[in-house]
């Protein structure tokens, strides 16, 4: 749910996979449970009828759904962070491939479960995958776009949790076609949002000499849960920072934290656990339903004073 770049770039990686061995394969997908960038990407997909007749409905794949059919699940750590649960107890063979580490909740009765919390994204992975499963394999210069922008975003432009495969994955796919030119534009942001960051900046507190921390009004209103993650990127260019903090309304019943930190020494993964999120090493989140931001940025600061100061 709220799929990102790396969630569709994966998907398509997969059904490349699925097609090399000669089965008939669909992408389950619903633009409005995506986020921005990726609404973006599925606009440009329709003007590929090609790529375009590989995605279908829900309740298109209820009517494809047999005995024999694999379901796989790509970027995703939670059987209740799913694009479409409700197609779950209706498929008896499913897979996973992901790069995040498993929540309490995970998945059970699989038939194959790759998970490497080491990788860049699930992107790398696939990618990887493909020189092994078969190395005939090809996309086309769109898809391999595609597939970039999921490494491209999940590492912040190379900056966390790169390492030789992340490179050498990003190689591949440039072989492939991928073009960074397009995949710059497609995460070029409108200007209403760009307006959001720069006033959202104006904001930042300082908390014990390291941690950025933004707490944004009730009143104002986030297009896109995605942009609490970019205040908190943009925090982390500010001289000093080592982690930051973006907290706000992220719809008319939820408030949340986006977390990113740089280099190896604040984990905002286990902070975020803490207040019932999760996430990566250097970037994670967590959401509420009981709190609301003053409330959270009070929890946070105290958390922060007992692990780190």
């Amino acid at each position: 749910n709220f799929a990102d770049c790396d969630a569709i770039g994966s998907m398509i990686a997969v059904y490349h996979l699925a097609l090399s061995s000669g089965v008939d394969a669909k992408m389950i997908f619903e633009p409005n449970k995506a986020d921005v960038t990726v609404k973006k990407i599925y606009n440009i997909i329709e003007e590929n009828p090609e790529l375009l007749q590989a995605f279908v409905t829900s309740d298109k794949a209820r009517d494809l759904i047999g005995p024999n059919t694999l379901l796989i699940i790509t970027d995703t750590q939670s059987p209740k962070m799913v694009m479409f649960p409700e197609l779950l107890p209706l498929i008896k063979k499913y897979s996973v491939i992901d790069h995040h580490r498993a929540g309490e909740l995970g998945y059970e009765g699989y038939l194959n479960y790759y998970v490497e919390t080491s990788a860049s994204s699930t992107v790398e992975l696939v990618s990887e995958m493909f020189m092994f499963y078969n190395s005939s394999i090809t996309v086309t210069p769109l898809e391999a776009s595609i597939m970039l922008s999921g490494i491209i975003v999940d590492t912040n432009n190379f900056t966390v949790r790169s390492g030789n495969r992340t490179f050498e994955a990003a190689a591949t796919l440039k072989t492939m076609g991928a073009d960074m030119i397009f995949v710059r534009k497609l995460l070029q942001e409108n200007i209403e949002i760009e307006r959001v960051l720069a006033k959202a900046l104006m904001g930042v507190e300082i908390f014990g000499n390291k941690f950025g921390i933004v707490c944004l009004d009730d009143d104002i209103k986030i297009q896109d849960r995605t942009t609490l993650a970019k205040i908190s990127d943009k925090q982390l260019t500010i001289e000093g920072v080592e982690a930051s903090f973006t907290i706000g309304k992220i719809d008319n019943d939820f408030y949340g934290i986006s977390a990113r930190s740089l280099g190896d020494r604040i984990n905002v993964q286990s902070i975020m656990e803490i207040m019932g999120g999760g996430g990566h090493f250097n970037s994670a989140a967590m959401q509420s339903k009981e709190k609301n931001s003053l409330e959270l940025k009070e929890e946070l600061e105290k958390i922060l004073r007992l692990e780190y100061l």
